[in-house]
Formats: structure tokens, sequence, C-alpha cells
């Protein structure tokens, strides 16, 4: 969805959810249309607003930083 979450160019990694998406067979091409944006807006931004304020109790948090 665009402008949902906001990634800079300068980012070098991006992790997502979603591997069926890159398949071509049994229809997974037709889920990224926009069913799939409705999803997002509907239910994924909804979860991550609700987790978001226990992020302080995550075991690991990764952070990435470019070397220079």
């Amino acid at each position: 969805m665009p402008d949902a979450v906001e990634v800079p160019a300068s980012v070098p990694l991006v992790v997502t959810e979603g591997n069926y998406l890159l398949h071509d067979a049994l229809g997974w091409s037709a889920a990224r249309r926009d069913a799939a944006t409705a999803w997002v807006r509907d239910v994924d931004l909804v979860n991550a607003a609700l987790v978001a304020g226990g992020r302080h109790r995550a075991d690991v948090v990764v952070r990435l930083s470019r070397r220079s």
C-alpha cells in the first residue's frame, strides 16, 4: 500500500511477509491487487498499531546501521 509505511531508499534491507505473493501459480499473483491492499489497510495496519505499544517487551530488537 503506497505510503502506509515510508521506507527511505537508504534502508539496506526490508523484511516482509507474504512469500506466496511472489508465486505465479494457483492464482497467487491475483492476490497482489485490491484485496491485498484492503487487507493491509483494514487488518495489518490495525494489528501493527495494536502491538506497537508492547514493542519494549521484545526479547530481541534488530537494528540495522550502515557501516562507513
